[in-house]
């Protein structure tokens, strides 16, 4: 018989680099996932320049899981910017995202 051909294992991940203990419950995801959807249509509604885009042109689902991935090392303004620097449409809404994330760790610590 012919032994299988090792695989290297999978590139880490931004998640796998998050210990377990560290991430974010199902529960805590779940309401992160509505306020994020709640902060879209909100930074969507309130730019007037173009109302032909989708809201998922501002905050798309990706970027909300990622940012849902990275929940527990997102603890500063300057950790928000990094991650929204490549979405111009989130420009000047780090504070705004971060005041949110901050509020939803302590929604988080009371459901655990």
């Amino acid at each position: 018989m012919i032994p299988p051909i090792p695989r290297a294992p999978p590139p880490p991940t931004d998640l796998s680099k998050i210990p377990a203990k560290n991430r974010i419950s199902t529960i805590a995801r779940e309401h992160g996932v509505a306020a994020l959807i709640k902060f879209r249509k909100d930074i969507w509604r309130a730019d007037n320049s173009n109302s032909l885009l989708h809201p998922d042109a501002y905050l798309s689902d990706r970027l909300m899981k990622e940012i849902l991935d990275k929940f527990s090392i997102l603890k500063s303004v300057e950790a928000v910017v990094n991650i929204l620097a490549p979405y111009k449409r989130l420009r000047n809404q780090e504070h705004a995202l971060f005041a949110l994330l901050t509020a939803l760790q302590v929604r988080s610590r009371d459901t655990e």
